[in-house]
């Protein structure tokens, strides 16, 4: 997939300091997070430019090149492969998630009201031992949502939460068409568009990641999504702003936007980790 030139054509394609080791603690330093019955959420995939990556990852971190990452979206694989400058530029990822209830330990934080999902929103990009956690190839930049219940269970624990918000409406014509609106630092992103297709079983995804929550603490994650049903998405991508968020991705020479997840649950299990 040749980009000529490349500046011209961002493509969006609609898819499918090194640090002391930290050691994850048990004994009530951490819950299990779980997010119940997915409402349509989805996440973009991108690729972030390396000069960029100061502004975007704490001091220390060492990112993980695109050329070295696994089982990313086929659009980003095939520039990576095609277009060799993009080879070093490390990917990134925006998940918007959109569901029926959230709990911790089983005990549930918040409900959907009035037809309005529970939103929980996260930003991660590829590093290697995330603040120096063995294993952690994914760094949390940002971990947040509109579950208040949950905010407080993070933040009493020192966690950190931030408070996220995802406007979303339907327009009715022809076909019914999704507004969504969400904004971060300084980025406002919106999509417009709609499931398309019949559903199909959904793909479990796991990853690991390093969180800095408040107060010096570090967090190992352990991330396991495993929607019960996807369908693919059709529509576009609209990215305003110019803080460093919005700046990646407006540069991202492609951005893959991922089925959409209904039904099903993803597991956040939260581990404390000292130094």
């Amino acid at each position: 997939m040749k980009l000529t030139p490349w500046l011209a054509r961002i493509v969006l394609i609609v898819c499918l300091m090194p640090l002391a080791p930290l050691v994850a603690q048990g004994g009530g330093n951490g819950d299990t997070w779980v997010f119940d019955n997915a409402r349509g959420g989805f996440c973009i995939w991108y690729l972030t430019d390396p000069q960029l990556v100061p502004q975007l990852l704490p001091k220390g971190s060492n990112p993980r090149q695109a050329s070295s990452v696994s089982n990313l979206p086929a659009v980003l694989e095939r520039i990576v492969r095609d277009e060799p400058r993009f080879a070093t530029w490390i990917p990134s990822v925006l998940c918007l998630g959109r569901y029926a209830s959230t709990q911790v330990e089983g005990q549930t934080m918040d409900r959907e009201k009035d037809d309005r999902p529970v939103i929980i929103a996260w930003q991660a990009m590829a590093v290697e031992n995330a603040y120096g956690m063995q294993g952690a190839d994914w760094l949390l930049t940002d971990l947040g949502g509109d579950s208040p219940r949950l905010q407080q269970q993070a933040n009493s624990s020192s966690m950190g939460f931030t408070d996220r918000s995802l406007r979303h409406n339907r327009v009715k014509g022809d076909t019914v068409e999704n507004n969504w609106e969400f904004r971060a630092d300084g980025m406002k992103l919106f999509w417009t568009g709609r499931q398309i297709g019949d559903p199909r079983p959904g793909t479990t995804q796991a990853m690991t990641l390093g969180y800095a929550g408040a107060r010096g603490t570090f967090w190992r994650v352990l991330l396991e999504q495993a929607p019960g049903h996807e369908r693919n998405l059709i529509g576009s991508l609209r990215i305003e702003g110019k803080s460093d968020l919005a700046l990646a991705l407006k540069a991202s020479p492609a951005r893959a936007v991922s089925q959409a997840a209904l039904g099903g649950r993803t597991a956040m299990k939260i581990e404390r980790a000292r130094r």
